[in-house]
């Protein structure tokens, strides 16, 4: 179910954006870097591990970047010097 949710915050972003249009790479990578991982899972006493990287490390093959934040994307995207809309 992560697919809809980040199709839909890739496709808020380029509608706020339009200068994002024809960037899934940008658009891509501010979705990642604006991730949470903060409530995502809680890892304490978990001893889980995927392809040899710990759910404690970021990202991770369990859970990726983390949660998906759309408002936090947003902001990113206004505060980024130069960013031509």
């Amino acid at each position: 179910m992560s697919s809809p949710h980040v199709a839909g915050a890739a496709a808020l972003l380029m509608s706020a954006f339009p200068a994002l249009k024809g960037r899934p790479d940008q658009v891509a990578a501010i979705l990642r870097a604006t991730a949470t991982t903060q409530g995502v899972t809680n890892t304490a006493g978990v001893t889980q591990s995927c392809g040899g990287t710990p759910i404690t490390q970021w990202p991770n093959y369990m859970v990726g970047h983390g949660r998906l934040d759309a408002k936090n994307a947003w902001r990113e995207v206004v505060f980024i010097d130069g960013f031509d809309n």
